[in-house]
């Protein structure tokens, strides 16, 4: 559109109308122009609006699908048929689509493992209760266990698991009870009551059963042991760090399995368990019982503690620190073999002093085998504290050098009873009985027991058999028993009636027989001796006790006695006997089948034969250097030889 001439002064209508349609021209083409710009951009605006619209609705379309999606995938639909589909066959409604399905899954996971019998402590987790330490899941193991049938298997979650229990939880016949690997379940007892009991165990028996792979930690006031398997036969606990509380004045035991009413229990296995700080770490009445690994450190009383025991096997474990012994068994057919004993150096004197393996002598078929310790001072093998009474301190004895059957305790001297007695022993009269400190008595024992009398004639004793159905047993057996004596006496008229020795007469009113001990040594006032006794089972006995009788005003201290079911020799000891001596010299031995033994004069009692000598402890200017036997008999003829020279 071209510009419109204006109109000049003197411009003829002729000359300035064409100018004036041209101006008029361009003003409508201007305002055509104007409404075509005016329309295009109402359009543009009118498209842009749609745009918006569409994309509001674009936005809606998308937020309603999502809306949707998020109520049936995540929130639940708020339709008719989703709210339907939110509530279950039996009539439960769950907040959302996706947590029904959830449930439904787990569900089905459950059946499935129900039908293969397995039940997951995660089925009643719901039951867990929020406490300040965690989750207390007391009620979810009830549940569990009732939910539990023969043949089945609960398993247990890893991570901390807090219990309370009012009652055991049951375990019935052939219930098995997994935690998960490498002990990763953890359940801390927060209260005083056994966990874990076999069923019904006052009335019955419970066989086939397992608990495995997981940490109990006991309450530190637990009274009650925290598996009572009473009753229960052919059970397997493995994998199990069982923890107590160590050093506890009163606390529970941490498994027991005793008869309960059953005439049998046995086939047991404990399979690297470790048990420590309760008061018996293991206390059970059992036969075929297999230990095998772990340890049973930091007990009261003992580490393992079985009594009647019968078929036992204990191999490759450790019993540390047990106050009172590391293991105790009674029975026959006892196997002890390759576990480490560490000798506990924090004894308190007069409290504990501990022995490893304790066997009394009523035990047969005893094997204790080679032994590890960390100490070799004090340490003791079967109720003995020094290698001098038969036995290596890495062999024991049942090996193939030495098939003797038991030992009588060392004393006990350190633990005593209700009524002030050392364990194991008897005492008639009224005595007092007092400790001799261990760096008193003979080199490398332990504490010794001073008894004091002061009128009548007192006895102290412990028995060796009291049943002669088991005397008969041994008929022609020989006992042998070493002790450590000291006396002083006030009267020397009393010395004469002061004795000790094995007696075989039967018990009267609770104490020994006046004047019945066989081979009843008199003693050597103010001084150390060790005496060694010996008698020969006829059979015919009521009952056989090593012991001592005291007389008036007189006091006796004892230390190291032993005795054992057989003989000792030369050939039972395996240790290296070099230049220097050692404890071999001081015990009695065996050579060429003859006896060679120590004292201060020639033997006065006891059965000697033709070439038995007797070496002279005190040997001095113008003596011999010992006695030896020239005609067979009790105690046999002797002649001293090795005269010693006055010069």
């Amino acid at each position: 559109m071209a510009n419109a001439p204006k109109l000049l002064p003197g411009d003829s209508l002729r000359v300035g109308y064409p100018k004036i349609n041209h101006g008029i021209d361009n003003a409508n083409e201007a305002l055509n122009r104007s409404l075509t710009a005016e329309s295009n951009s109402k359009g543009a605006m009118n498209i842009a609006n749609d745009a918006v619209i569409v994309a509001n609705n674009a936005i809606l379309e998308s937020s309603s699908v999502q809306e949707q999606l998020n109520q049936i995938v995540i929130e639940g639909d708020s339709s008719v048929e989703s709210a339907q589909a939110r509530i279950d066959a039996e009539g439960v409604t769950y907040p959302t689509l996706k947590e029904r399905i959830d449930a439904e899954q787990s569900k089905i996971k459950s059946l499935y493992n129900k039908n293969k019998g397995i039940i997951s402590l995660l089925d009643y987790e719901k039951y867990k209760v929020a406490i300040a330490e965690g989750f207390d899941w007391t009620k979810s193991f009830e549940e569990a266990f009732k939910n539990m049938k023969e043949g089945y298997t609960l398993t247990l979650p890893s991570g901390e698991v807090y219990i309370n229990p009012e009652s055991p939880f049951l375990i019935d016949h052939d219930y098995h009870v997994i935690g998960a690997g490498k002990r990763a379940t953890k359940i801390n007892v927060l209260g005083d009551k056994t966990v874990f009991q076999t069923a019904k165990k006052a009335t019955s028996r419970t066989y086939y059963f397992s608990i495995e792979h997981m940490q109990i930690v006991a309450n530190k006031n637990i009274s009650q042991p925290v598996f009572d398997l009473t009753g229960g036969s052919y059970f397997t606990i493995s994998q199990i760090i069982l923890t107590g509380n160590e050093g506890a004045e009163q606390f529970g035991n941490g498994i027991i399995f005793p008869k309960g009413m059953g005439y049998f229990n046995g086939y047991i296995e404990l399979d690297h368990v470790y048990v420590q700080g309760f008061n018996y770490g293991v206390w059970g009445e059992g036969n075929n019982v297999t230990i095998k690994g772990g340890f049973y450190n930091g007990n009261k009383q003992y580490g393992i503690y079985i009594t009647p025991a019968n078929v036992i096997n204990i191999t490759s474990i450790e019993a540390s620190r047990n106050k009172k012994g590391g293991i105790f068994l009674d029975g026959n057919g006892l196997f002890i073999d390759s576990n480490w004993y560490e000798y506990n150096g924090n004894r308190v004197n007069e409290v504990y002093s501990p022995n490893n393996v304790e066997i009394p002598i009523t035990s047969r078929n005893v094997h204790v085998g080679v032994a590890q310790r960390h100490d070799y001072s004090n340490v003791g093998i079967v109720h003995g504290q020094q290698e001098d009474v038969g036995y290596d301190y890495n062999s024991g004895i049942g090996n193939a050098h030495n098939s003797s059957y038991g030992l009588i305790a060392n004393g006990n001297f350190d633990s005593l009873d209700k009524d002030g007695i050392p364990n194991g022993w008897r005492l008639v009269g009224t005595p007092n009985i007092s400790y001799v400190p261990d760096k008193t008595t003979p080199s490398g024992y332990g504490n010794g027991l001073s008894i004091t009398s002061t009128s009548g004639s007192p006895k102290f004793f412990q028995s060796i058999f009291t049943n002669n159905n088991d005397i008969k047993k041994y008929k022609g057996k020989k006992i042998t028993s070493h002790m450590y004596v000291r006396v002083t006496a006030s009267n020397p008229s009393d010395y004469q009636n002061i004795r000790f020795g094995i007696t075989k007469d039967p018990l009267t009113s609770g104490g020994l027989s006046f004047g019945s001990f066989l081979n009843a040594q008199q003693v050597t006032i103010g001084k150390w001796i060790k005496y060694t006794f010996k008698y020969t089972i006829v059979g015919d006995e009521n009952q056989i006790n090593i012991g001592y009788q005291l007389q008036n005003s007189c006091t006796i201290d004892i230390a190291g006695v032993t005795a054992i079911l057989g003989e000792l020799n030369l050939a039972n000891h395996e240790k290296v006997v070099t230049s220097a001596g050692g404890d071999i010299w001081t015990q009695e031995f065996k050579i060429g089948g003859r006896r060679h033994g120590f004292g201060t004069t020639a033997p006065t009692s006891g059965d000697w034969r033709v070439g038995d000598i007797v070496y002279n402890t005190i040997p001095a200017s113008g003596g011999s250097i010992g006695w030896v036997c020239i005609a067979t008999g009790t105690p046999g003829t002797w002649r001293t030889f090795g005269a010693i020279s006055s010069t």
